[in-house]
Parts: C-alpha cells; structure tokens; sequence
C-alpha cells in the first residue's frame, strides 16, 4: 500500500516531539564529536599549546628523505592527562633522523636541577606499522649552564621506552657503559657527544608500553654515577618519538601526564621555550676542526670531520665517530 506524503511528515514529527531532546543530544552527533582530534595537522612545525604543554609537529631530518609524510593529532585532554598521535611513512636516508614528534612541558626559565625534587610521568603508549619500522619512542631532557632557555644545551638525557627496527642511541664505545635498574625497569646506558653537547641514553632492556615513575630518578643516577652537574638548568621535558625510516607507523599514546616539583611546590609554566622544539645538531659547521671529545663523524653527522692537533677522529659505529687524545 502506498503512503501519502502527509503521512510521513506526520510521523516525522511524531518521532521528533516523542523523542527526548536529552537522546538527541547524546546520539550519533556526541559519538562523532568523542572521535574527533581536538587538533591535528601535517605542517612541518605545527603546534598546539595546551595550558603548560605543546605538541609539536617537528618535521627536522625530513630533507633526508627521498619521499614520506607525517602528521601529528592531539586526540583527547582530560586536565593535564593528554592523548596523542603520530602517523608517518618515511623512505631513504635510513639513517638519519626525519622528525621529532613530541608533546613538551613548557617550561619559561630553566629549572635548577638541584632544586627539583620529582618529575613523575605516565606514558601509555602502542605502535603498529606496515613492516618492520626504525624509530625509538623516547622522552628527551635537556640542560643548560645556565637558566636562558635559549642558552646552549649541555647534556641530553634521553630515556628510550622502545626501540624499534635496529635503532640505537649516540654511544662513543658502541656499548652500554652501565646496566641500571631504575624506576622498576632494567635500562642499558649509553654515553656519547653530539657536538659539544653530551648525551646520555637509558634503553630499556624490554619495550615499555605503559611506564610510570619518577624521570628524576635518572638525573639523580647520573649526578652520582656519571659526574651530571646538578647546577644545570632543565630547559627542555618532551616525549615522543624519534623516525628513520618505515612505511604506515602510527604511534598512539592513550595516557600522558607529567609534572615537575621542587621542594614542596609544583613549579608550572605555560610560556613554551623558544629551543625546546628543535632536534638539530649544536655543532660547529662542517668543515671546521673539532676537539676531543667532540663528535667528528657518522651516518648522520654534519658538522667537523677533522680533529685538532693532538686528538684522532675514531670510528665507534656507523653512527658515530668522535675525537680522541692520541
């Protein structure tokens, strides 16, 4: 049997006076809307600041690429409890880096690090790919001698949650220098120079999909067994990961929170560092003679390949050489 048209319209508008305006409300439109990233982009240096932290789109090695993308979405925050992500495919230059998507903890005067008393963190994290991807997913900190956030770095601390494809972090010997247990987790660590800026890098023995602890734990490891100065400034606090070479990679992070305490105060920042988003060498330029025990080689490495009198350019690994007393 066929309808008129007024039926229809009169039945329309009885489901819509019957239905409550509640329902409509929490249907099919709330669900898109929850599915939704509050922000994303595929810009090379996008950015999106979110009370005392940004999650950057850092795009730094892309040029090493012979094609590939990235994009970076900020999908969900709760306070300061974020959720993100970061899809990319990169091909060529395997090995150098192309990018450091990260979110960061801004922070507007660097943070004696003497006077910091934690720095609890939680990171949830997954990673699916098409193959066999080499990236690192990894926290990054970094001080300066003094508190200019745009000051030059002086030790980089890295702390690799995953490695991934082969990737391995700036070691002058190629090998772990100690076999730490730190935060519950066992870590290889591994000492080196990037330029003049020293770089320490803890790499969990196994994968840690979902870490929680106290990142100052390493800064207090370092100070009593590797000679880290605790009259240095914490300028940069990000987390995120580091890509060489891989096709369709999403990393996902479902919980991030970190925060930063001295003394008995939380101390909190909401004007991000100028430095704090650029993963680029702090070397002299390439061409110039560098000095023990600065880096002067590998895959990489774009600055001096000839050491000064009285120091040889040793090689480590394919990732680094560096300038050794003769």
């Amino acid at each position: 049997m066929k309808l008129a048209p007024s039926f229809f319209n009169l039945l329309a508008a009885a489901i819509l006076v019957t239905t409550p305006l509640s329902a409509l409300a929490n249907g099919v439109e709330e669900n898109s809307l929850e599915k939704r990233a509050v922000w994303t982009t595929c810009d090379s240096w996008g950015s999106s600041t979110q009370g005392s932290f940004t999650v950057y789109q850092n795009l730094w090695g892309a040029s090493a690429a012979t094609s590939g993308s990235q994009c970076i979405s900020l999908d969900s925050v709760s306070g300061s409890t974020f959720a993100w992500s970061t899809t990319w495919t990169w091909a060529g230059g395997p090995y150098n880096v192309k990018s450091y998507d990260n979110i960061a903890y801004n922070i507007a005067t660097g943070i004696k690090v003497s006077t910091i008393t934690s720095i609890p963190s939680t990171w949830t994290w997954s990673q699916t790919a098409s193959g066999t991807p080499v990236n690192n997913v990894a926290y990054d900190l970094m001080t300066t001698a003094t508190s200019d956030v745009s000051g030059t770095h002086t030790y980089e601390i890295m702390i690799w949650l995953g490695a991934f494809g082969g990737a391995g972090p700036i070691s002058s010997s190629g090998s772990p220098v100690a076999t730490p247990t730190i935060s519950g987790s066992s870590w290889k660590l591994y000492d080196g120079y990037n330029g003049s800026m020293r770089v320490f890098s803890f790499v969990a023995s196994s994968t840690i999909n979902s870490y929680s602890g106290d990142l100052n734990d390493f800064l207090k490891y370092l100070s009593t067994n590797n000679g880290f100065p605790t009259s240095h400034y914490l300028t940069v606090l990000q987390a995120g990961t580091e890509p060489f070479i891989g096709t369709s990679v999403k990393l996902t992070t479902t919980k991030y929170t970190v925060s930063l305490t001295t003394g008995t105060a939380a101390t909190t920042s909401t004007t991000k560092a100028s430095t704090s988003t650029t993963k680029t060498s702090t070397s002299t330029a390439a061409g110039s003679t560098g000095t023990a025990p600065e880096q002067c080689g590998g895959a990489t490495w774009t600055g001096p390949t000839v050491c000064a009198s009285g120091s040889t350019c040793t090689f480590s690994n394919t990732w680094y050489s560096q300038c050794i007393p003769s």
